[in-house]
């Protein structure tokens, strides 16, 4: 799935010429401010829209497509109805599944808008309104550091004074990013939408159709679609739940295309990549190589053993644990693809000749020192953050104690990001619906994995508190898992209550508590501190050193270069079009309606509903049926270049209509995240045409065709 980062894999890397060269036509994530100059291009694809309109926030299709929390989504009706991935909207279903109904497991459709239900805290909207290029102010606020720290003070200082002008309007949320290796800088505005629904979401076996197994390849048969709705006050303001508030009215939203797409057709995918890595260096790389992802492979694989163990205890553990199941076993895969694809392609060697031919640049010598000093260590540093974000406990008491001491601060303007008083209903939002996914086995199993791991670390790599409090125990895995024991035994910080009420508890009495937990959090806190200090100064060095390097390497380049992705909105173009796969077979670009049924096992994860295997049998297609195939296409190929952060993208044509939905990347093109490959990137969207056909033969859901101006063929 595209709802991570950093995607490496295996792929034809040998066919890339890692020199610096203009961005391939499919190449490219692009500012849409960048389109104007691509026009001809485009068009010569197939776009039929001016390139100008994409360029205009104010305008369709732009102001369709919003940001949902690390996904991307884009409006479908007058009445705030929105489209994305079912894995997009898996924490929704998780946060409104109950022992009556598992609505992950069997689906769930709202038969009137009174049944639609919250989806939780922090399910919130982001609709982009308006960039604006502060890169001379953020410049000015450098130029008299006179070090690495104070540089990163100055650059957070001057963001969070911009930020807290610009959020002084109400309703708006807004962020400032960094591009070109901090040569240029944005401050990104977007409205803030808070009360959102869920409408309508296949069963898992359908939204996940051929689970892990499939994930990240093809040929392809998932469902992995969702609507939700957002809704404001009766006056348009925003806010948290209310029964009084009605449906969102968006200046604009996306027509479901009427003509069939083909394929060679042009599509184009507007959304919010979260991150790539292609402005980096030699050094960089080989790190990822030899270290990163061999170490959270190993990491991962170990955690999804535990999830699956405690899963096996009981149907609510199962249900409870699947949303951080699945991004884990997600995650792993395309680790193992991007290792693959590095071991596989030279790829280091030849990034390396890359770095040689830019010769020496201001502060060569001393970046690449930089960046193989703060790799140093990385194992403790490694364990300690994986630790504190997969056990519930530890975290949510590291976030407790750490939000008291930054609210003791005086000026909010001294607060550390993340800890600002704009930030503090999403830190509550973040506890509870956590809880929501909280199970005590599977959190006292994944400390005790943890801890047994950092019993191990070297002694120069010595996480110090850790090793105080297990020093009355001993470090025999029979002793660290009686340790954690008697830690869940005397804490208080289980209960949700406990956990909200953390994040309102002041320093001094959270420093003076008996409970375990909290000690060992205040025990860990310098430790924490200084990773995130070391993280600070390493900020200001980039901002010293990287804009030099990534300068060489575009003006290697020319003119026809784009910045990494960085979760901003970006648009991306090229054709509907299959590719040769490994095994020496052609791979056509669509799949069928049939490929489901001949997967289908009746077991996981092949175990399609019986609903859906019965509206296959029965070959009522309506009007979904796509010509050139003679049946409902499924899911299909196309050449754009995506990644983590894209999931739920509105897939357009030329005329700017929705044909379908990102939702992966195939696993030959895993590597596009660091290096480009025309010949077998593909991006895997679900067809719109499928969509239209289940909520018509499979759901019945005629209600939500209407609105979205499909005419359901059982009304015709």
């Amino acid at each position: 799935m595209k709802n991570l980062h950093r995607v490496l894999a295996l792929g034809s890397l040998l066919a890339l010429c890692l020199h610096a060269l203009p961005a391939a036509a499919e190449e490219g994530m692009w500012l849409p401010t960048q389109l104007a100059a691509r026009a001809e291009q485009m068009k010569s694809l197939g776009l039929e829209l001016p390139a100008e309109q994409l360029a205009d926030l104010a305008k369709a299709p732009l102001n369709a497509i919003v940001n949902l929390g690390g996904c991307s989504a884009s409006f479908v009706s007058a009445d705030g109805l929105i489209i994305t991935n079912h894995h997009c909207a898996e924490s929704a279903l998780q946060y409104v599944t109950n022992d009556a109904n598992d609505r992950l497991r069997d689906g769930f459709l709202a038969g009137s808008r009174a049944e639609e239900l919250w989806a939780g805290p922090g399910t919130n909207l982001l609709i982009t309104t308006e960039t604006v290029d502060v890169t001379a102010d953020m410049q000015q606020a450098i130029r008299s550091a006179k070090s690495d720290a104070a540089r990163f003070k100055a650059l957070d200082l001057r963001e969070k004074e911009i930020v807290k002008e610009c959020e002084a309007t109400p309703g708006m949320r807004c962020s400032l990013v960094s591009e070109m290796g901090g040569n240029q800088y944005r401050l990104i505005k977007a409205r803030e939408l808070r009360d959102v629904r869920l409408v309508a979401a296949p069963p898992e076996m359908v939204g996940f159709y051929g689970g892990d197994v499939d994930n990240w390849m093809w040929p392809r048969h998932c469902g992995d679609f969702a609507f939700f709705r957002a809704y404001v006050g009766p006056d348009g303001t925003s806010s948290d739940f209310d029964e009084k508030h009605v449906p969102f009215q968006p200046p604009a939203f996306l027509k479901v295309a009427k003509e069939p797409l083909e394929q060679g057709d042009f599509v184009m995918v507007a959304g919010y990549p979260g991150e790539t890595s292609r402005l980096v260096t030699a050094e960089e790389f080989s790190f990822a190589e030899k270290v990163e992802y061999p170490w959270q492979i190993e990491t991962m694989q170990q955690l999804i053993k535990i999830l699956d163990e405690v899963s096996e205890l009981s149907e609510s553990n199962r249900a409870r644990l699947r949303p951080s199941r699945f991004g884990l076993a997600n995650y792993e895969k395309n680790n193992r693809g991007m290792l693959d694809g590095f071991r596989s392609s030279n790829v280091v060697a030849r990034v390396t000749a890359r770095d040689a031919a830019l010769g020496d640049f201001k502060g060569s010598k001393e970046l690449k020192a930089e960046i193989l000093r703060r790799q140093e260590g990385y194992e403790r540093d490694a364990l300690l953050g994986w630790m504190m974000w997969t056990v519930d406990l530890l975290g949510n008491a590291r976030l407790g104690y750490w939000l008291a001491r930054e609210k003791k601060k005086q000026s909010d303007l001294e607060r550390d990001q993340g800890y600002q008083e704009r930030d503090w209903n999403r830190l509550s939002d973040r506890v509870e619906r956590g809880d929501a996914e909280f199970v005590l086995e599977a959190d006292k199993r994944l400390f005790v994995w943890f801890l047994n791991r950092a019993a191990a670390l070297p002694a120069n790599a010595r996480i110090e508190a850790i090793d105080r409090f297990l020093k009355p125990y001993g470090t025999t895995p029979e002793a660290i898992a009686k340790a954690v024991d008697e830690l869940y035994a005397k804490t208080s910080l289980l209960p949700l209550d406990a956990k909200m009420g953390l994040l309102t508890t002041k320093r001094a009495d959270i420093e003076a508590s008996s409970d375990p937990a909290l000690k060992l959090i205040v025990d860990l806190y310098p430790l924490l501190r200084k990773l995130r200090d070391d993280g600070e100064r390493e900020s200001g060095a980039d901002a010293r050193l990287r804009p030099a390097f990534v300068a060489a390497l575009l003006k290697a380049q020319g003119d026809n270069t784009y910045a990494d992705a960085n979760s901003t909105l970006r648009i991306t173009y090229g054709t509907v079009r299959g590719y040769d796969g490994p095994d020496g077979s052609f791979y056509k670009p669509f799949t069928t309606l049939a490929g489901i049924t001949a997967k289908h096992t009746g077991e996981d994860p092949f175990d399609a509903p019986k609903p859906l295997l019965d509206a296959i049998a029965s070959g009522d297609q309506g009007g979904y049926r796509a010509p050139e195939l003679g049946t409902v296409p499924v899911n299909f190929l196309s050449t754009l270049d995506t990644t983590g952060g894209n999931s739920g993208s509105a897939t357009l044509n030329g005329r700017g209509e929705l044909v379908g939905l990102l939702f992966d990347g195939n696993y030959e093109s895993m590597a596009a995240d660091w290096l480009f490959d025309t010949a077998n990137t593909r991006s895997l969207h679900v067809d719109i045409r499928y969509v239209g056909w289940y909520l018509d033969r499979v759901m019945g859901a005629g209600n939500l065709l209407r609105e979205l101006a499909i005419t359901p063929s059982f009304a015709k």
